[in-house]
This record gives C-alpha cells, sequence and structure tokens, in this order.
C-alpha cells in the first residue's frame, strides 16, 4: 500500500502540474477535453490518498504531500462535462479535508478535544491570539498533542522545561496574581495533567539557585513568544 501511496503523490502532483502550467500560458475556466482523462486519473488519486490517510497509512507522508500541492487552482476550473466536474469537486473535497486534518484545532475538533479557544480560556483576552499562537506552534512542531485533559508535553520533556514555558508564559500574558505576584501554575499543571507543586518547587530551586537554569531546550521553548 506504501507504494500506491508514492505513485498516488507522484501522479496527482504531475497533473496538478501540468494543469497549472496549462493555465499560466493559456487562461481559461474550461479545462479542454483532451485533460478529461487526467482530472478523472487525479479523483481516483485523491480518493486514494484521502481513504489511506483517515486508516493512518502513510498519514503525515500525504498530509505534506497535499499540503506542498496547488490543488486549490482546481477551483478556479469548471469541467466541460458531468463527469469531470464531479472529479473536480471530489478532487478538492478529498485534499481540502486531508489539508483542513493537518492544522492543530481540526486535529482537536476530530479526537473530542477542547479547541484552543476553550483551553486557553484562563489566558486574559488581549493576549488570547498570542497564546493561541504560541500553541499552534507547540502543536504544528510536536512538541505537544491533544489529550483528554489538556496537552501532553512529547516524550523526554522535563519539568523543568515545561515550569520555564508556564513562567514565561506568566510574564507574558499577564498571568501572575497583581495583589501578591504569584504565578497563575495551576491553570498549566490541569492542561498539561501535572501538579502545581511541581511548577512550585522548579521555581523555588530557580530562586534559591539550586535548579537547572536555564534547563535543556529553553531556546527552543522561548522562541515561540517571540
Amino acid at each position: 500500500m506504501k507504494g500506491k501511496v508514492i505513485v498516488a503523490i507522484e501522479r496527482a502532483e504531475q497533473i496538478i502540474s501540468q494543469i497549472e502550467h496549462l493555465i499560466k500560458v493559456m487562461p481559461l475556466d474550461c479545462l479542454p477535453d483532451s485533460f478529461t482523462f487526467q482530472v478523472l486519473k487525479l479523483e481516483e488519486y485523491a480518493s486514494l490518498l484521502k481513504g489511506c490517510f483517515d486508516m493512518g497509512i502513510c498519514a503525515d507522508k500525504i498530509r505534506d504531500a497535499v499540503g506542498g500541492m496547488n490543488w486549490k487552482v482546481l477551483a478556479d476550473l469548471e469541467g466541460g462535462t458531468d463527469a469531470e466536474k464531479w472529479a473536480l469537486y471530489n478532487t478538492i473535497v478529498n485534499f481540502n479535508e486531508i489539508a483542513k486534518a493537518g492544522e492543530p484545532q481540526q486535529i482537536e475538533a476530530q479526537c473530542g478535544h477542547k479547541s484552543l479557544d476553550e483551553a486557553l480560556g484562563f489566558v486574559p483576552e488581549k493576549h488570547k491570539g498570542a497564546a493561541k499562537s504560541v500553541f499552534e506552534g507547540l502543536l504544528c512542531d510536536k512538541w505537544i498533542t491533544p489529550t483528554v485533559y489538556g496537552y501532553k508535553w512529547r516524550e523526554g520533556v522535563t519539568v523543568a522545561l515545561v515550569a520555564y514555558f508556564a513562567d514565561i508564559a506568566n510574564d507574558k500574558w499577564e498571568l501572575r496574581n497583581p495583589d501578591n505576584g504569584r504565578s497563575d501554575w495551576a491553570s498549566f499543571a490541569k492542561m498539561f495533567g501535572m501538579e502545581a507543586k511541581q511548577f512550585k518547587t522548579w521555581k523555588s530551586d530557580q530562586r534559591n539557585h539550586t535548579g537547572e537554569a536555564p534547563p535543556k531546550n529553553a531556546d527552543k521553548i522561548s522562541k515561540y513568544f517571540k
């Protein structure tokens, strides 16, 4: 099946490139009759890729490939026959669903998890956009993945790094209590399935200069806040 996926990706890319080239050299809104076979085959490849993607077969490869194809150019075309019209429509639908499945929000919805907006309900409205951008970056780079309680950091990430992240977030998103200066550890502990005392212990070690400062990969995490 992996071989069929690779062939389908290559053939789909070729057909889309041919159509894209045709549009550039000869502006048109309807494909010429000579492209009927290619359009029908493109529908076949798109259907195969969508089916494999749904089953988890080469899903990452398929998502990356579709993301690199200029398949949206098909939306500007109209088939000359009913068969071509349906082929174009089905192809666009299949590619669109694969592309959207790679977006963080869509992944959450499919898995029945909270949306980012819901998960970040504790962040002040004026910082919500920045916070959402940070989490989208972490999701895309696979630092975190959705879980039943919120998000889970990938294997190998230390408590110190998670606490470091939460500490920066407290500063950037103005989460500290204005009256006593206490950090909001509880929201992050709940989100990441941890205990608030783990964050407090880390912060205490930092103040007493007994902990690792900064933790390993701190530079990679801090970049998401820039």
